[in-house]
């Protein structure tokens, strides 16, 4: 083989990981996350406060084809559903450094400051000034990156804003806070039906959270505004160690080691 071709063909395996299905099938998590007990009716934690015909979040999952992420959140609720009170939906919660929840399962004393740290937000729906949300899926999709605490609960920006904090489980992330910045970085956010459930799809590129499809160790958090059923779960690369993501000069010493190795291979023939 020719340095030419063995160059050729680590550039186009490159290009064929680049653009890979990483899983066979799209990751289901399943809800098993309670979060902070009901703070009105105290214990035992539940995983549904209030109906489930209203609150109910069946399932999320979690999809990855080369540099493109989807997850879609399967739920009861969507704004408006009788009973819920005019909670809204809440934004997509993303970590990209794993996910490690306080306690054990189903993490009834999980909560902002205890558990996993999210670095990222995908607003469903931005907000305008006075913490009113837009009364429309459309214009969502800002991604906002947790700088400065910017990604928090109560008194804090990207939790909730005080405005969703009425609800029985508090201290839970569920919406970017309205000062809370993008970094100019949009995901497409859609809502419809799959005849069961409500479906939120969040679809964005690794690239905008810093990440490459490769060694990944992702965590993801979605609830409706007043958390009274809230899910979270995480997802690893099957074909490598977390966080074995190589920086992009370790990748071209290692195409150009390859195609050295070739070329000594060649001579030597």
């Amino acid at each position: 083989m020719t340095p030419k071709n063995i160059f050729r063909n680590v550039v186009v395996a490159g290009a064929l990981c680049a653009g890979a299905t990483v899983f066979a099938a799209p990751v289901t998590i399943l809800d098993n996350y309670t979060g902070a007990v009901d703070t009105v009716n105290g214990s035992p934690p539940q995983d549904i406060i209030g109906p489930a015909s209203a609150f109910q979040i069946d399932r999320m999952t979690v999809d990855i084809v080369g540099n493109s992420l989807t997850v879609k959140v399967f739920t009861n609720f969507f704004d408006g559903v009788a009973g819920s009170s005019g909670a809204l939906k809440g934004d997509l919660f993303i970590s990209t450094n794993g996910w490690h929840p306080q306690g054990a399962a189903p993490y009834a004393t999980d909560q902002f400051g205890q558990g996993e740290a999210m670095e990222f937000a995908v607003r469903t729906s931005d907000l305008i000034t006075g913490g009113n949300p837009r009364g429309t899926i459309a214009g969502g999709g800002t991604l906002v990156p947790n700088t400065a605490g910017a990604i928090v609960s109560g008194a804090n920006p990207l939790l909730s804003d005080a405005f969703f904090t009425q609800g029985h489980r508090a201290n839970q992330e569920v919406r970017a806070g309205e000062n809370a910045t993008g970094n100019g970085a949009k995901a497409t956010v859609t809502e419809g039906s799959d005849g069961t459930f409500n479906v939120f799809t969040y679809a964005l590129l690794l690239s905008d959270i810093g990440v490459l499809p490769a060694g990944f160790d992702l965590g993801f958090k979605w609830s409706m505004t007043c958390a009274n059923d809230t899910i979270e779960g995480g997802v690893k690369d099957p074909n490598g160690p977390p966080n074995a993501t190589p920086e992009p000069g370790s990748l071209a010493l290692l195409g150009l080691g390859l195609v050295a190795f070739g070329a000594r291979r060649w001579k030597v023939k």
